[in-house]
């Protein structure tokens, strides 16, 4: 299981996650990001993973139809605020099974974990 990581709070973070990910059996990219990577960026990175861990990058329908011809079956939202994620990019691709989860603590592992849970429980696009 590949996942992405693109939210630089995490990223700064990422050598204390890094065992946890191991746990759960991912291979983390952690790419080189200032805020956030750019559309073209993403249609290039997103679909060679199974996960993305997203910041306040572009989650647009051009990214997640990237994703879907790839290997994305998963993708979870770091931070306050989701207004840079196209839900209805997801909801015409055939998902409609949006979670949010407030409050959860060491975000790294149970997003990392959570990603692998989800990306091998179903297909994300069913």
């Amino acid at each position: 299981m590949r996942i992405l990581v693109t939210c630089p709070p995490m990223l700064g973070m990422m050598e204390q996650f890094r065992p946890l990910f191991a746990d759960c059996g991912a291979k983390v990219t952690t790419p080189t990001v200032v805020q956030t990577l750019s559309e073209a960026e993403l249609c290039d990175l997103v679909p060679q993973h199974d996960g993305w861990i997203i910041g306040d990058d572009p989650a647009t329908h051009n990214v997640f139809a990237a994703g879907r011809a790839g290997r994305l079956r998963a993708a979870v939202k770091w931070g306050i605020g989701v207004d840079n994620v196209d839900f209805g990019a997801l909801q015409n691709a055939g998902d409609t099974d949006h979670k949010h989860t407030q409050h959860v603590r060491r975000g790294g592992c149970r997003c990392g974990c959570g990603v692998r849970d989800c990306a091998g429980a179903r297909d994300f696009w069913d």
